[in-house]
């Protein structure tokens, strides 16, 4: 089978588990926003956002050393050494770090959070971590042995649960920002156990210091850069939080909620093409075909934007209450951002040469400048000063990682036809920014302007009416292959 049906096939499958786990999160946003202030929803994003760091810090990366060599291991034995290490280590690390952390929890949660009152979410959250790094490193040895299947599931495991959990406490027990935690930590676990039934034979009894060396010393280094990118991606909250108020914070984070659809269709590609890079990037085909990918990607990425931004108050108006109506202005950047994000996936060149050196300075790099961005715009601006940051910081990030990826591994994109589109999208979106209210006439005239941009998009060949039907033709013959 081809790299490009691989892809298609392996696509399919992490893309639909992915859109039925977090799509049934997505369609619950109405029921969380009439339960939740944009003051509360601030606060459990940030929660969530201490989370997702801790989770870099504390395993010291580990998962991109167990990234790296799983796949190389000569035998299966060789395989399970690696996975095995890096799950008792990272376990053990998780543990000091909760049994350090509790005796402070109360000192913490007024530092953090800005009350003593908030320790339990900041104990629950701590819980939820200890079950969330080992549970990413089953997820990971299920991605590199091409499981897309099993992968799925446990995504689509941890979803339901933390809805069923998160609905019961939330809109039944009103209890509010810890009815989300709750129902959050019961999902990890959940997916834990599965994740753990499924990938069972790589993680035994076993700890070796050699292999444990080894995915250390690759992944140390990285530490910096993975800061670095989460500071790209995440310090507007907590910017947003001293700045100004939780009630920003909120008001960020459901404009990003509602644009995440677009990162899940992002990460669905991700899972499924880059295994498939790292193993066939040698062929000759290969570079064609990713140049391929990624002008359908990205035009695909354009129409994204474009629908969400014409519809960005349509979309407020369904999902949320009036008191999150003023994210309306958000959604553009903010979008921009999620889809740059995304096609950071393109980047193979750095990873292919080994080059983590450069990949660590242009993510510090876009972290600073995401940070000082933040400390800039924020005052003179309000809340959409953080989310110009995030555009910002996030288009050089992909601007200068896709500068030095070509020259390690270089993809044939027609760039001006790329840019040409990414012009005409821009112009398109911010056009349709001045018209505020919600009717029949204006969402007639924003069809209106979306069908001009895709008659331009086929003017201009970023994607054709046959290559559409080849497109769909070969995602049913992979799941008929799949089956």
């Amino acid at each position: 089978m081809s790299l490009f049906k691989h892809f298609i096939k392996n696509s399919a499958i992490y893309g639909i588990a992915t859109m039925l786990a977090r799509g049934v999160s997505f369609l619950l946003l109405p029921l969380y926003t009439r339960a939740l202030s944009p003051a509360d929803y601030g606060v459990s994003d940030v929660i969530a956002t201490i989370i997702s760091l801790l989770g870099i810090i504390i395993p010291m990366e580990i998962g991109q050393g167990l990234y790296r060599f799983f796949p190389e291991g000569q035998t299966e034995e060789e395989k399970i050494k690696y996975s095995s290490t890096a799950f008792w280590f990272v376990l053990g690390l998780n543990a000091l770090f909760l049994s350090i952390c509790l005796p402070f929890s109360t000192r913490l949660a007024e530092m953090i959070l800005g009350s003593t009152d908030s320790v339990k979410y900041l104990i629950v959250a701590l819980v939820t971590l200890f079950i969330y790094s080992p549970l990413n490193l089953m997820l990971l040895v299920l991605q590199s042995r091409l499981q897309a299947v099993e992968y799925g599931v446990v995504n689509l495991a941890i979803t339901v649960f933390s809805i069923i959990v998160s609905i019961f406490a939330v809109l039944i027990l009103r209890m509010g920002i810890m009815g989300v935690l709750l129902g959050n930590i019961v999902g990890y676990f959940s997916g834990a156990i599965l994740a753990i039934y499924f990938a069972q034979q790589y993680f035994r009894y076993t700890f070796h210091w050699e292999q444990l060396r080894e995915m250390i010393s690759f992944s140390l280094p990285l530490i910096p850069s993975s800061i670095g990118y989460f500071a790209t991606l995440y310090v507007n909250r907590f910017a947003l939080s001293i700045l100004l108020n939780f009630t920003e914070v909120g008001l960020f984070s459901i404009a990003y909620r509602l644009v995440s659809p677009i990162s899940l269709i992002m990460n669905s590609l991700s899972s499924s093409l880059l295994p498939l890079v790292y193993a066939n990037y040698r062929l000759e085909e290969t570079p064609k075909t990713l140049a391929r990918i990624f002008r359908l990607t990205f035009s695909a990425c354009m129409i994204l934007i474009l629908l969400f931004s014409l519809f960005s108050r349509e979309l407020l108006f369904v999902f949320t209450t009036s008191e999150y109506f003023p994210a309306a202005t958000l959604i553009l950047p903010l979008t921009i951002a999620t889809v740059f994000t995304g096609m950071y996936l393109f980047t193979v060149g750095l990873v292919i040469a080994k080059k983590t050196n450069i990949i660590a300075v242009i993510n510090i790099t876009s972290g600073v400048l995401n940070f000082a961005l933040n400390w800039l715009l924020i005052p003179l601006f309000g809340v959409i000063g953080s989310s110009l940051a995030a555009c910002l910081s996030v288009l050089a990030n992909f601007l200068i990682s896709m500068y030095y990826s070509q020259k390690y591994y270089f993809i044939p994109v027609a760039w001006r036809q790329i840019w040409f589109s990414f012009v005409t999208t821009i112009c398109a979106a911010s056009l349709s920014m001045a018209i505020t209210e919600v009717s029949v006439w204006s969402v007639s005239l924003k069809i209106f302007i979306l069908a001009i941009v895709l008659i331009t998009f086929f003017i201009i060949g970023s994607f054709t009416l046959i290559e559409l039907r080849d497109f769909f033709q070969m995602i049913k013959r992979a799941l008929k292959l799949n089956r």
